[in-house]
């Protein structure tokens, strides 16, 4: 089954959004989704302070 990325930027992601799109694609073995998974858990992790 494919994951449905919500239709807007990663800084726009609700938390819900961002946790779903981190469980649902980290084990992605496409390049694109990684990143973007990446992407998500720097945003997660900005949002409560963890990094800059």
């Amino acid at each position: 089954m494919t994951y449905a990325w919500p239709n807007k930027t990663v800084p726009e992601f609700t938390d819900d959004e961002l946790a779903d799109a981190i469980e649902h694609n980290e084990t992605s073995r496409d390049l694109v989704t990684r990143d973007l998974v990446r992407d998500c858990t720097r945003e997660w992790e900005r949002r409560r302070g963890i990094t800059a």
